[in-house]
């Protein structure tokens, strides 16, 4: 019998889409069809069969409404497949609002003979019995389970950096169909031989027993906050092993917090020529900015509008904001007065606010450029 029932569950899941609707759409007209008759049955005590010709077209009637009900409720959109507790509630109001047009339509016939009593054990009959039918239909199409596509092998690869960036990157592979991690590697020796979320955190010098020995592909370096000097000896060590190395952007690329696999990427020239940042010498700064003019070109670009705020903490006595595009000239002009200005409303500037000066033009033009300079 069990056989029987996957046979029959593999037959109906091999059925195409429109097939199996029609099939669940004729079942519930047989149900609704039986429940209407079984209403008035057990109404009237007794096999029914309809005297008039007026009742049995409203019998009749009953189960069609009760698809068309079904159909513009989206009943049949539901995947009977995993159908659960959850749908019983849209099943049993479907079923109701179907009733109930169906009791509407009678009483305002005016046929006489069908007692209103008929309208609950209906609307009982027909909400238990669709129930029943779709919850029996779902165990004998889970009976066959559903053929899944073979899954690609996966790519062994070794994470470089036990730290917080390397636990993020840990749980983005584990949910990736593409990598398979197998370890941890790391400078830091108070990890050595210790194991993070079911992986081993190895030394440096273990790394190529641990690509030989796991078939190791590819190395992520998770190091977005390590030195740029770090990072580049890093990078020079893993130079011979045969093995792909990627990397993830610096710290403060990763805006969203949250790394991810599609923000791993090659090593590129940048990762071996990067240097630490250096912080700016505030007198160096002062002495060539403050109380002087300064020209920013490409002042109304992302480097240059950083710039003209930059350099307006330093009060120069005059600032020329050179830009090619007009638009962002006007919008780095006017955000530049707004900072004079909320600053010199709050009283943290002593002396003559600085002049800002507006010029339109490219760097390109030679002799508007001199001219610029020599005003």
């Amino acid at each position: 019998m069990r056989n029987l029932s996957k046979r029959f569950g593999r037959f109906l899941v091999a059925l195409p889409r429109w097939v199996k609707r029609l099939l669940l759409v004729s079942a519930d007209f047989c149900i609704l069809s039986f429940a209407i008759w079984a209403a008035f049955s057990l109404r009237l005590s007794r096999f029914y069969i309809p005297e008039q010709g007026e009742i049995f077209y409203l019998i009749a009637l009953a189960p069609v409404i009760g698809i068309a009900t079904f159909w513009a409720r989206g009943l049949y959109r539901i995947v009977t497949r995993y159908i659960g507790q959850e749908a019983s509630p849209q099943i049993h109001l479907t079923v109701a609002f179907a009733v109930l047009l169906w009791a509407l339509i009678v009483f305002l016939s005016g046929v006489p003979g069908v007692p209103r009593s008929v309208v609950i054990i209906y609307g009982l009959l027909a909400a238990g019995l669709i129930r029943l039918s779709r919850h029996y239909a779902a165990l004998i199409l889970k009976a066959e389970p559903m053929a899944t596509p073979a899954s690609p092998e996966k790519t062994n690869v070794v994470i470089y950096g036990a730290g917080s960036t390397g636990l993020q990157l840990l749980q983005a592979l584990r949910n990736s169909s593409e990598y398979r991690p197998v370890g941890f590697v790391d400078d830091d020796k108070t990890l050595w031989g210790q194991t993070i979320q079911k992986l081993k955190v190895y030394r440096p010098d273990k790394i190529e027993k641990l690509i030989s020995r796991n078939n190791v592909r590819e190395i992520f370096l998770a190091l977005s906050s390590a030195p740029f000097s770090a990072r580049r000896a890093v990078i020079r060590s893993l130079e011979s092993l045969p093995v792909v190395v990627k990397t993830l952007p610096a710290l403060e690329d990763i805006a969203s917090g949250k790394v991810r696999v599609s923000d791993l990427r090659p090593i590129d020239v940048e990762d071996l020529l990067g240097r630490d940042p250096v912080e700016p010498d505030a007198n160096l700064l002062s002495r060539n900015i403050t109380g002087k003019s300064v020209m920013i070109t490409g002042a109304g670009g992302s480097i240059g509008s950083e710039l003209t705020r930059q350099v307006l903490q330093l009060r120069p006595a005059r600032l020329l904001l050179f830009e090619l595009s007009e638009v962002a000239l006007y919008e780095i002009e006017a955000e530049a007065r707004q900072i004079i200005a909320e600053v010199t409303a709050s009283g943290g500037r002593d002396g003559e606010p600085t002049q800002i000066v507006a010029v339109l033009g490219s760097v390109l033009d030679r002799p508007h450029v001199e001219r610029i300079l020599s005003k």
